[in-house]
């Protein structure tokens, strides 16, 4: 403490402009993001364009990509499959921590497990069935809205 009863390590130390900078560009993304997520739920929910884009586009890689390719990608989102993601959730936790980094280690598992819980709840919320993909090379039940694999992989793979 110094004279005037303040701390000395964080009362006398002004904000920078650039850190007040910082914290509005962080804002205005979030907002962004949640704004054009708010906008494709909205599309998702009431069969807008987008969703019909989605379905077209399915529809004509099954009759243009050849099944081997169609066969790896399915096989490529298997990497974000929960137990996958789970699994290299413990793993870099464990080597995070075993390196010291124990608050690099506490966020991954904060981020990925939070994705998953807030992937879950959105899914809920927006309740769009997953739609059938004839082709047959697409085999997945539940909730379609917002993709678990995406957001997994964002969140996951991003990290590293």
């Amino acid at each position: 403490m110094n004279p005037r009863g303040n701390d000395p390590t964080t009362d006398d130390v002004p904000i920078d402009a650039s850190s007040r900078g910082h914290r509005a560009t962080a804002i205005v993304w979030m907002v962004l993001a949640a704004t054009l997520w708010s906008a494709l739920a909205w599309q998702v929910t009431h069969d807008g364009p987008v969703t019909r884009l989605d379905t077209a586009l399915a529809h004509t890689l099954s009759l243009h990509v050849h099944p081997a390719l169609l066969t790896l990608f399915g096989t490529v989102s298997h990497l974000a499959d929960t137990p996958v993601l789970t699994a290299a959730c413990i793993v870099g936790a464990v080597l995070l921590a075993w390196r010291g980094e124990r608050k690099m280690a506490a966020g991954w598992v904060w981020a990925i497990a939070g994705n998953a819980l807030l992937n879950v709840m959105l899914k809920q919320w927006v309740g769009r069935v997953r739609p059938s993909h004839v082709e047959g090379y697409t085999m997945a039940g539940g909730l379609s809205f917002p993709s678990g694999h995406s957001s997994g992989s964002l969140v996951a793979y991003g990290m590293l």
